[in-house]
């Protein structure tokens, strides 16, 4: 069976190759809106989902495709991807000395059967300062990182 990783996420691609799998990298752009009304865990499970179903129509016979999206959740608030210095500092601002939730909605894709699970995981976040905020966005540019 051929692997298909359907993500430019170098985490991914590092989680995969850490476990030993070669795989293919297939990129399509796709919209990562989702309808109001949905609990976080269904909206990265949407949003995973949406990204498979784009490849629905190919030829892939004989091969896995795998899409994913994590969200940052907040209280009841989800935190996505940073549009700028600003929007991460002040992300980072929200998340420091408290406890947030991050959610990974994970698709499969074979023989246009679509099968997809999620994780949730509880992380404590350190009390940063805002110096050590504005050091991490300047030298380490979180803008491709759901939460920054």
């Amino acid at each position: 069976m051929n692997l298909i990783l359907a993500s430019k996420s170098p985490r991914r691609q590092e989680l995969l190759r850490g476990m030993g799998f070669s795989f293919e990298i297939l990129l399509r752009e796709t919209d990562e809106s989702y309808p109001d009304g949905l609990s976080p865990r269904e909206v990265a499970l949407y949003i995973a989902e949406k990204k498979a179903r784009v490849f629905e129509e190919d030829e892939m016979e004989g091969k896995l495709l795998i899409t994913a999206d994590t969200i940052v959740v907040w209280g009841n608030e989800i935190l996505g991807k940073p549009q700028d210095r600003q929007a991460a500092i002040e992300m980072l601002g929200k998340l420091s000395g408290t406890a947030h939730q991050v959610i990974t909605g994970v698709a499969l894709l074979q023989n246009k059967t679509l099968i997809s699970i999620s994780e949730t995981t509880r992380v404590w976040f350190a009390s940063l300062t805002a110096e050590e905020i504005a050091f991490y966005v300047d030298n380490y540019r979180p803008f491709d990182k759901a939460g920054a």
